[in-house]
């Protein structure tokens, strides 16, 4: 099985039917000292420390016993990543985002987002630490926020990005026509 950093990991003892009102009792041993004598227990936020073989012994009434071993990898998740770019920049500019962090891995995606940390819009999906939106954009102020996907693993949100956009000023004259003579 295969799991990331902070998912919950179910383990299940698959008994044979009870007959008769046969009663079983479980004992569990894994990584990281890991024991239970629970059926089917729940280990929440894993970490690579819980990757590893878990043995569970199911015993009968009768005396008679059973060992199962299941093998469970545990990925680490991705560091929290961070973004940097410019906070104020004029509504014709591009908004340039990066991040510093290049984790390695078989399949790294950086998943871009504008709006309210947590429920923002998916604006990009990139292979590479950067992301170049185009302008013209509206005035006001976005937040901007990024997660890292590294081998089907995905990162905490990083802290948001807040980027104000404004309106490039226009210069007015009061007059079209100045006139100026010598010696005013």
């Amino acid at each position: 099985s295969g799991l990331c950093g902070s998912d919950t990991l179910f383990l299940f003892s698959n008994p044979p039917p009870a007959m008769g009102g046969i009663v079983f009792s479980y004992e569990w041993t894994g990584p990281n000292g890991f024991t239970s004598n629970l059926e089917n227990p729940i280990i929440p936020n894993v970490d690579s420390d819980n990757a590893g073989s878990y043995t569970v012994r199911i015993t009968g009434i009768t005396g008679c016993s059973s060992i199962g071993v299941v093998e469970v990898a545990i990925k680490d998740r991705p560091l929290t990543p961070e973004i940097n770019g410019t906070n104020d920049l004029c509504v014709t500019d591009d908004i340039v985002l990066q991040s510093s962090l290049t984790p390695s891995g078989t399949l790294v995606n950086y998943r871009w987002y504008r709006g309210q940390l947590g429920s923002g819009e998916l604006i990009a999906t990139t292979d590479s630490p950067i992301l170049s939106i185009p302008g013209p954009h509206d005035a006001g102020i976005s937040d901007y926020y990024l997660e890292l996907e590294v081998d089907g693993c995905i990162s905490k949100a990083s802290p948001p990005l807040s980027v104000r956009t404004s309106q490039v000023p226009l210069p007015l004259a009061e007059q079209t026509l100045i006139t100026v003579c010598e010696g005013e």
